[in-house]
């Protein structure tokens, strides 16, 4: 009887180890794929400044004009969205589709005042560029990351002339023209805070705007 015991109480025991040492096996590969994941896809929408090359260039009026100057300029802004793929946690390609319009009046400078109005000019312009982003530094909820975004810009300008020029000023004058250029943006840096749900908002230089803010989502 008393070696039926013992036998009955190893058969136990062993059992008992050999749950314990099958449940610590899962619980170390859960925890091992636990660590590996990361979100694989992020959807955003943004809401961005004008950018530099709008401030600086697009606006201007022409330097043969003297005595022309650039008034009541509007800019919208550039809203856009965008999604990225993350190949790793830390890096990620994406996609991105932007707009914005801007437009000016160039006028004649009158006795140190602005005077007649020369042309009006709209601008629209449309963007599409392919991305690649680096995290560079990531805390809980809180991450910093570069970009580099590259691709092309349309962009649609419609001149209205003033009523009344001379034809030969007239014919001085710019024409409303579409033109296709290489864009390119630098994303200097991007705070993003949140996990699945997120705020940000980025500092760069190029074809989207110089500060801009918005929303994402991880999944």
């Amino acid at each position: 009887m008393k070696k039926i015991y013992i036998i009955l109480v190893a058969v136990i025991a062993t059992f008992i180890l050999s749950g314990q040492d099958a449940f610590a096996r899962k619980y170390k590969h859960e925890k091992e794929v636990d660590a590996q994941y990361f979100p694989r896809s992020e959807i955003y929408v943004q809401y961005g400044s004008p950018t530099i090359l709008e401030l600086v260039t697009m606006l201007k009026a022409p330097t043969s004009f003297e005595g022309y100057e650039t008034t009541n300029q509007v800019f919208t802004g550039t809203p856009g969205m965008g999604y990225n793929f993350f190949l790793r946690d830390d890096l990620s390609i994406g996609i991105f589709g932007g707009y914005s319009f801007a437009k000016s009046d160039i006028c004649k400078e009158t006795s140190g005042d602005i005077g007649t109005r020369l042309y009006s000019q709209g601008v629209k312009n449309y963007v599409g560029q392919l991305s690649a982003n680096w995290t560079y530094f990531s805390e809980g909820p809180l991450t910093m990351e570069s970009g580099l975004y590259l691709g092309v810009s349309y962009m649609d300008r419609e001149i209205t002339k003033a009523e009344g020029l001379s034809p030969e000023l007239h014919n001085q004058l710019p024409k409303s023209n579409e033109q296709i250029k290489v864009a390119y943006h630098i994303t200097a840096c991007k705070l993003r805070y949140g996990n699945t749900f997120g705020i940000f908002g980025e500092l760069g230089f190029g074809y989207r705007g110089l500060v801009n803010l918005g929303i994402s989502i991880k999944l």
